[in-house]
């Protein structure tokens, strides 16, 4: 037997997959970090409500200026964030499942935010979002993705008018 052949007699290839970058991860540089953070962009920011998404938008107005010897943390233009209230759903698995799918659906529609330049979005559920996981909590991703796209199409769309 070669050894570029395995046992079955098929040709070993290379794994592409560890060769390729993905284009639609969300790095950790991405997203929102700190009590502070959360606090200040919660305050200052413009709502905008699906029926089951919340999403606190907080426009950056005096972006950093990039420069080569600064941070990669300090270039990245949109920075995202993940609430889901203790208050409202008491099971820590429920919420981390909750906040799992919330960002899996960002990373999969990460292309629709793509327009939007220095923000810093916060994506929670509303009240009728909470009753829905509460009720039936094995809500499918693709219902948290529908929402995604309705609540890009929002902030885009309020972008644009600015």
């Amino acid at each position: 037997m070669e050894k570029s052949e395995n046992l079955f007699g098929g040709k070993i290839k290379k794994n592409v997959h560890s060769v390729s970058k993905k284009n639609n991860s969300l790095s950790r540089n991405e997203i929102v970090k700190g009590h502070n953070s959360y606090i200040n962009i919660l305050q200052n920011s413009v709502i905008f409500s699906t029926d089951y998404l919340k999403v606190f938008v907080n426009k950056i107005k005096d972006p950093v200026p990039v420069d080569f010897i600064q941070s990669p943390l300090l270039t990245i233009s949109l920075k995202v964030g993940f609430i889901i209230a203790k208050k409202k759903i008491r099971k820590a698995a429920l919420r981390n499942r909750i906040r799992r799918l919330l960002k899996e659906s960002y990373r999969l529609n990460k292309h629709l935010f793509s327009s939007i330049k220095n923000a810093n979005v916060i994506f929670s559920l509303s009240e009728k979002g909470y009753n829905k996981f509460l009720n039936d909590p094995a809500v499918k991703i693709h219902e948290i993705q529908l929402e995604m796209i309705k609540a890009s199409e929002k902030i885009i769309k309020y972008f644009k008018v600015k």
